[in-house]
């Protein structure tokens, strides 16, 4: 999930700011440097995003599973006649 985030974010700038420079009527070497620098800067935050996402994802997951498997297990342990070992 983070490397797709970084690819996402990386293109991103690259292509905002070649949109940037057509607007504003820059040349081509300064543009795709500028460019260039944008996806090498947005590649790793996005990377960092991307895995922050995937890991805040997971515990959301775990922790509702866990609250889930707690609750079953109160159901169960208090239901009369219940004969799980």
């Amino acid at each position: 999930m983070g490397r797709s985030y970084g690819g996402v974010l990386g293109l991103l700038a690259f292509l905002t700011v070649i949109a940037r420079s057509c607007v504003r009527g820059g040349g081509a070497e300064p543009t795709l440097f500028a460019a260039w620098l944008g996806l090498l800067a947005f590649v790793p935050l996005g990377c960092l995003i991307g895995r922050l996402a995937e890991r805040t994802m997971e515990e959301s997951i775990r922790s509702k599973l866990a609250a889930e498997l707690a609750a079953r297990e109160a159901t169960d342990s208090a239901t009369p006649g219940n004969t799980n070992p």
